[in-house]
């Protein structure tokens, strides 16, 4: 009787969690969803937190490199999970234009960061275009491409 009691709390915590979260993205519009998830990339970028990159990607992610080479999602999730050459400081987003189309958006915008490597201070920025699509009332990246302004 204890054990069903206890599936039912968690049951109804559940849903209840399940309500909120709901709530929470309705009052969200599209575009502050996305910019929300561009921010979390960021956050997860900087921490290396591969299993919240793994779920901001889309599965059949991939990335464009500056020099024109292709990263898939596995290789990208991969290279989080590797040790890191550099530290970094900061990340900060600017300029991020964002335009949504149904349940298709495009971000461009810019990322400068800062830290070290090899001892020696850094600062680069790149510019970003982030394609992302809403399924099953969620917002992941499926593209993305950067390239080294400074």
């Amino acid at each position: 009787m204890r054990q069903k009691f206890g599936v039912l709390v968690l049951t109804i915590g559940l849903s209840f969690l399940t309500i909120v979260e709901a709530s929470d993205k309705a009052v969200m519009n599209d575009d502050q969803q996305v910019r929300a998830l561009i921010g979390s990339l960021a956050d997860a970028g900087m921490k290396r937190d591969v299993v919240a990159i793994d779920r901001i990607y889309s599965d059949d992610y991939f990335h464009t490199n500056a020099d024109g080479s292709i990263m898939m999602k596995e290789q990208v999730l991969v290279s989080y999970r590797a040790p890191a050459s550099a530290t970094f400081d900061s990340n900060v987003h600017t300029e991020d234009k964002v335009i949504i189309h149904g349940d298709l958006a495009v971000v461009s915008g810019t990322t400068t960061l800062k830290g070290q490597m090899r001892d020696q201070p850094f600062a680069r920025t790149w510019r970003i275009t982030y394609t992302l699509q809403k399924r099953d009332g969620t917002w992941q990246i499926v593209a993305s491409h950067a390239s080294v302004i400074s």
